[in-house]
C-alpha cells in the first residue's frame, strides 16, 4: 500500500468515525407543536371559513380539536385580523373535511377549542374525561380550596372587582383522566351560589393550581406525541366579563407545565 493510498484510508475511517459519532450524539427529537386558537373568519371573498389566531407559514399540517373531533387542516395565507379592541395577525385555513366546514349559526369557539400546528391527524389522540363523584381526600380538597381562594383574593386586590364578596363553595365539579383529576370549584358572590371559579389539577397526591378565575365550557384532554395535555377557556382578571383567555397545560410531567396562553379575543 502506497502512502496515499494509506492517507486515502486514514482520511475514510476518520469521516466514518465523525459520521457515527454525530449520530450518537444527535437522537432523533419529538416534532416540534405550535398551539393556537381557532376561530370562525372570513375569507377575501367574504365566506366564512376557519383561521388561526397567529400567524404561521403556509402549507403547514394543521389540527383542530373539540366537540367536533378531530379535523385535520392547512395552513394558508396570513393576515391582519381587526379585531375591536387590538389587531392581531391570523392564519387562514384550508381543508376538505366535512368537520371543516363552518356550520350556520355555529359559535366561534365551540366546536373547535384548539389548534396544534406542525403534526398531522393520526398524531393527536382526545382523552375522554369522566365525571368523578368519588370523595375527594379531605387534605387533598382542603389545600386545592386554600391554593384557589388565595388566587382569588390576589386578584381581587388589582381588579375592578374588589368589592364584590367572591369566596370559594364547598360544591365544586372534579373531571377524571387516567391518573389526573381537574377540579373546578364553584364561586359564592355575596353569599350566593354564582360561577364557576379556579382550577386545579391532582395528580399523584400534589395539588397544583391553573391559571384562571373562572373556568368556562367544557375542558379538553388530549394527547400529541404521547403526552397528555389540557385546554380550556377561562377569565383571569374578573368573572362574568370579556377577559377571555384560552390556556393549554402539559400534563405529562411531575408539575404541569403551561405551554400556551392566549388573550388576543378579550374585550
Amino acid at each position: 500500500m502506497t502512502k496515499m493510498d494509506t492517507l486515502v484510508f486514514c482520511l475514510w475511517a476518520y469521516l466514518l468515525l465523525l459520521f457515527a459519532s454525530c449520530a450518537y450524539a444527535e437522537p432523533v427529537t419529538e416534532p416540534e407543536v405550535a398551539f393556537s386558537t381557532p376561530f370562525i373568519c372570513e375569507t377575501a371573498r367574504g365566506t366564512e371559513t376557519r383561521c388561526l389566531a397567529e400567524a404561521f407559514k403556509p402549507g403547514l399540517s394543521a389540527v383542530l380539536l373539540g366537540g367536533g373531533g378531530i379535523c385535520g387542516a392547512i395552513t394558508a395565507e396570513a393576515f391582519t385580523y381587526e379585531h375591536h379592541t387590538a389587531d392581531f395577525e391570523a392564519t387562514r385555513l384550508s381543508g376538505t373535511g366535512k368537520c371543516f366546514a363552518v356550520q350556520k349559526n355555529e359559535h366561534w369557539f365551540t366546536d373547535f377549542q384548539m389548534a396544534l400546528v406542525g403534526v398531522e391527524p393520526a398524531m393527536v389522540r382526545q382523552v375522554s374525561a369522566e365525571a368523578d363523584r368519588s370523595p375527594v381526600p379531605k387534605e387533598i380538597e382542603r389545600e386545592a380550596k386554600k391554593l384557589a381562594a388565595a388566587y382569588l383574593q390576589e386578584r381581587q386586590k388589582i381588579s375592578n372587582w374588589a368589592g364584590i364578596g367572591i369566596g370559594i363553595s364547598d360544591d365544586y365539579r372534579v373531571l377524571r383522566t387516567d391518573d389526573v383529576k381537574l377540579i373546578i370549584f364553584n364561586l359564592l358572590t355575596n353569599g350566593q351560589p354564582s360561577e364557576p371559579g379556579p382550577s386545579v389539577i391532582v395528580k399523584q397526591g400534589k395539588v397544583f393550581l391553573l391559571e384562571g378565575s373562572c373556568t368556562y365550557g367544557a375542558p379538553l384532554f388530549f394527547v400529541v406525541n404521547d403526552k397528555l395535555h389540557l385546554t380550556y377557556t377561562a377569565t383571569v382578571a374578573c368573572c362574568g366579563c370579556g377577559d377571555t383567555n384560552f390556556f393549554v397545560y402539559d400534563l405529562s410531567g411531575e408539575t404541569p407545565k403551561k405551554v400556551y396562553h392566549n388573550w388576543k379575543f378579550s374585550d
